[in-house]
């Protein structure tokens, strides 16, 4: 934890507050830790920062320790079924070279039975022209005709026996049977782990509010080991498109809903319980499921306020935009595990993602990383003057934006924006009247659902299609499990479960 101590010289500014905020505070104490100047509130983030810091380190070092466990058991694994599998595939090579061998065999023998009884018919009518011989001598006469019979016989049975050669078409591989074992690593990457924590320690010891861009590489390294854990925890369950359409249209939750996404079976969510703390949540959807029905599990928000949330399939993973930067968490086995992705600081930040990509957007930027959150692209992009950024979400072709536009008249105006992937604009439509709690998500591949505090939400395709549809309660925040089944809420803490049974 972060100790203060008490400043005599009350001349001091507020470091944070001239850096950060841009405004001038007294400061009142100072941290025993960075040795850095801080006013009261300042002094409150900081610490939680160094609390979310050190929870990032403990999780990092229990995910280490376990991918350790789980390798060394990979190894002992992969060790015995690998010479398992070499002895029944010698085993049954082995037979198979038998069995082969003995059909070889069969083939010879009948073969040679086949000659010798070439042979010996050839030998036996040899016999009956020796009598034919022996008889001339005997009688001691000579046919010519009976001798021309038996010359031609005789040069007959010759050419036959000059004709036997014996042939051998064969093919027997000379070459052994070869495999290779072998655990493929890198020490760098290993020595890059270890430098990055280091870094990441010797960064909060020095100066927290000047943090570089440091990227967490090692996830990448990680992330099949953190897709099979995510889902550890998660039964083998698929929702159908009839999820929601025979149970109570609402669902209480054991927290206030501020932010939300669902991983296509249940909800995470964000909770603002006081000005101080926020607080992630689990509620379980599925009526079959053991923990369906308990107090949602939770755990406190330590770092800046979530202002949007989604579910990346990609990653198996929900991904938490702050002002402070981008979170990923994971939640199994009702604990939850929360990353730095991104250190990007910006006061009006969403985030989208579609198969390969995550997409982070800011005032003036549209940044797009990659599932290990390497940045591989970096547009500039601004709305008009008098609008303002709200939702957004994409698919694999199309970026689909919300804002608030103000009219001649300073009536506020939703207003939908449809965008190519090189934000190449569409088109762009107004929805209708908005108080500015409003939010955009994709429902399939050209289908986007949105809704605007009301009781009605909007389903809209970038070909400007717009259908209008009746919600039980007003809604700002939605998330969607399927085409059919989405889930509503509206700073309350009760979720809106809605089937649309009838739309094309």
């Amino acid at each position: 934890m972060a100790t203060a101590s008490s400043l005599n010289d009350s001349s001091d500014s507020c470091m944070r507050c001239s850096s950060k905020y841009n405004r001038i505070q007294p400061s009142l104490c100072q941290c025993k830790h960075c040795s850095e100047s801080f006013c009261f509130d300042c002094m409150k983030e900081h610490n939680d920062e160094l609390q979310q810091n050190k929870a990032e380190l403990t999780d990092q070092y229990n995910e280490l320790k376990q991918l350790i466990n789980e390798k060394r058991q990979l190894i002992t694994n992969e060790t015995i079924k690998t010479k398992q599998d070499l002895n029944e595939w010698f085993m049954k090579y082995i037979d198979n070279l038998a069995i082969e061998k003995r059909r070889i065999d069969m083939d010879i023998d009948k073969e040679e039975k086949q000659i010798q009884k070439l042979v010996f018919d050839i030998e036996s009518e040899l016999q009956t022209c020796m009598v034919d011989i022996q008889g001339f001598t005997k009688t001691n006469t000579f046919k010519s005709a009976a001798m021309e019979k038996l010359y031609d016989k005789l040069k007959e049975f010759k050419q036959q026996i000059d004709s036997l050669t014996i042939t051998k078409k064969y093919d027997l591989p000379s070459a052994m049977p070869k495999y290779t074992f072998k655990a493929d690593y890198s020490s760098k990457t290993i020595t890059n782990n270890t430098q990055q924590i280091s870094t990441i320690f010797n960064q909060q010891k020095s100066n927290t509010d000047n943090q570089p861009n440091i990227k967490q590489s090692w996830q990448a390294n990680m992330i099949e080991s953190e897709k099979k854990q995510a889902t550890e925890d998660k039964p083998s369950f698929v929702p159908d498109e009839n999820y929601f359409g025979n149970r109570d249209r609402y669902e209480l939750t054991s927290y206030t809903v501020n932010c939300m996404a669902t991983d296509g079976i249940n909800i995470m969510y964000s909770s603002i319980e006081d000005s101080q703390h926020d607080l992630i949540a689990y509620c379980y959807l599925n009526v079959n499921d053991s923990k369906y029905g308990q107090d949602d599990s939770c755990r406190p928000w330590l770092v800046s306020r979530i202002v949007d949330m989604i579910w990346w399939k990609s990653i198996v993973k929900f991904v938490c935009a702050t002002k402070d930067g981008i979170f990923t968490v994971t939640f199994a086995n009702k604990k939850f595990k929360i990353f730095r992705a991104i250190d990007n600081r910006s006061e009006n930040v969403h985030v989208a993602a579609n198969t390969n990509f995550v997409w982070v957007t800011t005032d003036e930027k549209i940044m797009i990383y990659d599932i290990t959150f390497k940045l591989v692209r970096s547009m500039d992009f601004k709305v008009a003057s008098n609008c303002i950024r709200r939702s957004f979400c994409i698919t694999d072709n199309v970026v689909a934006l919300i804002v608030i536009r103000k009219d001649q008249r300073r009536s506020n105006i939703l207003q939908v924006q449809f965008y190519d992937n090189n934000m190449g604009k569409i088109r762009s439509l107004d929805v209708g009247a908005c108080d500015g709690s409003c939010m955009i998500r994709t429902v399939e591949a050209d289908r986007f659902i949105i809704v605007n505090g009301e009781n009605i939400s909007y389903l809209m395709t970038s070909k400007g299609e717009k259908l209008t549809l009746a919600l039980g309660k007003e809604a700002s925040c939605v998330a969607v499990i399927n085409r059919r089944n989405i889930v509503l809420s509206k700073s309350e803490s009760e979720l809106q479960l809605i089937n649309f049974k009838y739309i094309t």
